[in-house]
């Protein structure tokens, strides 16, 4: 008996040992996987291939570790969750339709990230229901034949050359709504082609339209080519800065939200995103003014344009839990400026005024373009323009969606015309980009253009002025409100299109602000 304990306590023993062996074992490999998955997020190989390589070595399959590289990238550097089942279910088409791109996934492992995404946000955004078959062939295997043919393939050979662009039109475009796949390269030479000053690419991704690329995928020889191109072409390009991503913490935008619009929420993304900027000789990045409380990384990512001519620009934005009309967003930018070194708020620093995202926040765009505008010049601010049109502070749903659905930039309901001349009016030389919906009409060109090189011949305070004196002579200006007499943005429209061209405008401004003008109302207004 004695000589049976003694043989089991050995049993035990030798368990424990080597119990505690394996976890030794387990716990070395988990610290190892953790460095490999670390480090891979700065590897600039866009096949990943030491971290896939590394990985192999610990002993992790192929396709496992593909998932598990994939994932922790999702998570930690652009804040969105997958499931651990998501990167399987894709990667198990790899031999059942090899045509589709699928294979492509595993020599850009990125790729892989981005259908990851499509597929978890096909059920919201794209109305794809059903199982696994259902989304990928639905949603993912469409996207990777479109991805390869756009981006992958060497591109066909055109047949004709792109001229040089001598006299542009004072327009820039937007890429944001773009639904093919562009690279910086096409939008570059799509704006050559329609002979226009400049084009604001667009980095996000886009539940509901993934056109889009994001900085990481575009390498170091495509930057350098577009910023070639753009040299050799005669066009500009800005950056706008990744605002549109993954819905978190649900893929579901009644329970989630973009994950990239507040700037500061992804440091390390935007910081990428300016060095793309740099790299392609950019003369402007766009970020949001999102969180109105913390200049001081706002001005770190100026930092990251330190050396370069890149203007970092902050814009006014809407529909936040604070509200932001002129005022605050002056007070927001304001800020910024007092955390920035002199030569480095000079040369790198500037603002975006969007006149749509202060119609949203229920303020006349014209009486908030005004006052940053003269901030801007108050302070030697450099100033450029998203012109836009909307229908102002309306109901909308569902969450996440606004009213700041980007009309047509020649509409009635906001006067791009007249701000870009306000801005004019205050010296500010500003580029203006039409961030519209629809492709640029030609009537659209010609109320950017026309309002950039028409004859100017006074100041803003010598327009003023003539409203001041034309509204005190007026007899019909009896039916304009006090503060269209008093406010200098009104005294300067006046002083520009006479007392009749302000209560036109006033017609317009009721419309926005009532979502209605009834029978009494016009004819009050108008006659």
């Amino acid at each position: 008996m004695r000589d049976m304990a003694l043989t089991m306590r050995g049993n035990r023993l030798r368990s424990t040992m080597s119990e505690t062996h394996d976890f030794a074992i387990n716990h070395a490999k988990a610290a190892a996987i953790r460095g490999i998955l670390g480090d891979a997020l700065s590897d600039p190989d866009p096949g990943w291939r030491a971290a896939r390589d590394a990985l192999a070595r610990v002993g992790l399959a192929p396709h496992d570790a593909l998932g598990l590289l994939v994932r922790h990238r999702s998570q930690v550097k652009y804040g969105y969750t997958m499931a651990p089942a998501t990167p399987p279910a894709i990667l198990s088409f790899t031999d059942s339709e090899p045509a589709h791109g699928v294979l492509d996934c595993i020599e850009r492992p990125f790729l892989l990230l981005k259908s990851c995404w499509l597929y978890e946000h096909a059920p919201c955004f794209a109305g794809i229901e059903g199982g696994r078959a259902e989304r990928i062939k639905g949603a993912v295997l469409p996207y990777l034949q479109h991805y390869r043919a756009a981006f992958l393939e060497p591109p066909c050979a055109r047949p004709a050359s792109v001229p040089h662009v001598d006299i542009p039109k004072r327009v820039c475009t937007s890429s944001f709504w773009e639904r093919e796949l562009l690279t910086p390269m096409e939008s570059v030479q799509e704006t050559a082609r329609r002979g226009f000053e400049g084009v604001e690419y667009n980095i996000d991704f886009h539940p509901f339209n993934a056109a889009r690329l994001l900085p990481e995928e575009i390498g170091p020889e495509a930057r350098s080519d577009v910023r070639e191109a753009c040299r050799r072409l005669g066009v500009a390009i800005d950056i706008h800065s990744p605002i549109v991503g993954p819905y978190g913490p649900s893929p579901d935008p009644r329970t989630g939200s973009p994950l990239f619009m507040d700037p500061l929420a992804r440091l390390s993304l935007q910081r990428e995103a300016v060095q793309l900027a740099r790299d392609v000789g950019a003369r402007a990045i766009v970020f949001h003014l999102i969180d109105l409380h913390d200049a001081e990384r706002y001005a770190e990512l100026v930092a990251e344009a330190e050396g370069s001519d890149l203007r970092v620009t902050i814009e006014n934005y809407c529909s936040l839990d604070e509200p932001q009309p002129s005022e605050i967003f002056v007070r927001g930018v304001e800020a910024v400026r007092q955390a920035l070194p002199e030569a480095l708020c000079r040369r790198n620093f500037g603002i975006t005024v969007d006149p749509g995202h202060l119609n949203v926040e229920g303020e006349d765009p014209l009486v908030g373009v005004a006052r940053i505008g003269a901030w801007c010049r108050e302070h030697g601010i450099f100033l450029r323009m998203h012109a836009t049109d909307n229908y102002g502070p309306l109901p909308h749903g569902p969450q996440h969606f606004s009213a700041d659905i980007h009309d047509s930039v020649s509409g009635r309901g906001i006067d791009n015309g007249v701000i870009i001349k306000l801005l004019r009016s205050l010296g500010h030389n500003v580029s203006v980009v039409a961030e519209q919906i629809n492709d640029v009409a030609p009537v659209d060109v010609d109320t950017i253009h026309g309002a950039q090189v028409c004859d100017m011949p006074d100041d803003f305070e010598g327009y003023a002025a003539r409203g001041r004196a034309a509204l005190a002579s007026s007899s019909t200006a009896r039916l304009l409100q006090d503060k269209h007499r008093r406010l200098p943005a009104y005294q300067f429209l006046a002083g520009l299109q006479g007392v009749e061209g302000l209560q036109e405008y006033t017609v317009y401004r009721h419309i926005q602000e009532h979502g209605s003008l009834s029978v009494d109302d016009a004819h009050r207004l108008t006659t």
